[in-house]
């Protein structure tokens, strides 16, 4: 699921001022389940305090499943999610601070 308020205008522009930074983190809690993790993201602009946001179930075998596994599905549609910004507002230059912890991965 993901949400994008004003169809992303405010964070394409955004990007384009280099002003958007963007927050995944990856879950997995092997204790309560070995078949499940997830994933979210956050783009937020500094300027106006616009923000777009998703959350997404982490694909994979059970043998797949795992904390690295679930930090990158955040990195990857935090990424898929700028990219579709930028294709819908035609951003052909810009600026994006992204930031992970990636503590259980390590």
């Amino acid at each position: 699921h993901s949400e994008f308020p004003d169809d992303g205008r405010e964070i394409a522009q955004g990007i384009r001022n280099g002003t958007v930074i963007g927050v995944s983190d990856g879950s997995y809690m092997e204790e309560r389940s070995k078949e499940h993790a997830a994933a979210a993201w956050v783009l937020e602009c500094q300027e106006t305090g616009s923000t777009c946001w998703g959350t997404l179930p982490v694909p994979g075998e059970i043998d797949d499943i795992n904390p690295y596994r679930a930090e990158l599905f955040g990195i990857l549609a935090m990424r898929t999610a700028i990219e579709i910004l930028q294709e819908r507002w035609k951003v052909e230059a810009g600026d994006v601070k992204l930031f992970v912890d990636n503590k259980k991965a390590g």
